[in-house]
């Protein structure tokens, strides 16, 4: 190539530039040739799932619907629940029995549960609540137990012997029945 003249080199680099380009530019459209190939089943495969789940989403609208009937159902069950306890409590509301039951507790006490319960007896309705909770040592359960005793509003306070058989970090449940305006 030394002997050559220099317009004979260039052009000799010149064609094999081209020849280059032109190799390049065949492999990469062979390249996108296979690849569109490759990529043509998973498209219409995907296709066609995606109209599948879209028919399904289409079925499960009844049953979204009956489910979120269900959710807005909730809040007359709870208003209901509320009467309930307010017919049984005549002149008591619950937020008067909720803030007794919480005023007289100390930092060693700590409540898991406040449940309500209506209850027959003798024809005439009693409400009771069971407090569930876990307190530090037997002394802060027996001061907790006196303050709600000493409280207007709840005929009487049970605390089952069963609460006291531990000294320290004490599970408790006690039973509240709550004073009926009308007894």
């Amino acid at each position: 190539m030394n002997l050559l003249p220099q317009t004979d080199k260039d052009a000799i680099r010149h064609g094999l530039k081209l020849r280059f380009i032109i190799v390049a530019n065949v492999f990469i459209s062979v390249s996108m040739i296979i690849g569109t190939i490759m990529l043509l089943p998973p498209f219409f495969l995907t296709k066609v799932q995606f109209d599948n789940a879209v028919s399904d989403n289409s079925s499960t609208r009844v049953e979204d619907a009956e489910l979120t009937k269900s959710y807005l159902l909730i809040p007359n069950e709870i208003e209901s629940k509320l009467e309930l306890m307010g017919e049984a409590m005549t002149k008591t509301s619950a937020l008067d029995v909720f803030s007794k039951i919480v005023s007289p507790i100390s930092s060693e006490i700590t409540l898991k549960s406040i449940t309500f319960r209506r209850q027959a007896e003798k024809s005439k309705q009693n409400m009771s609540v069971v407090i569930s909770g876990i307190s530090k040592d037997r002394e802060s359960l027996v001061d907790f137990s006196d303050a709600l005793n000493k409280l207007e509003g709840f005929e009487s306070v049970e605390v089952p012997v069963g609460s006291f058989t531990k000294d320290r970090d004490v599970p408790f449940s006690m039973n509240l029945t709550i004073k009926n305006e009308s007894n």
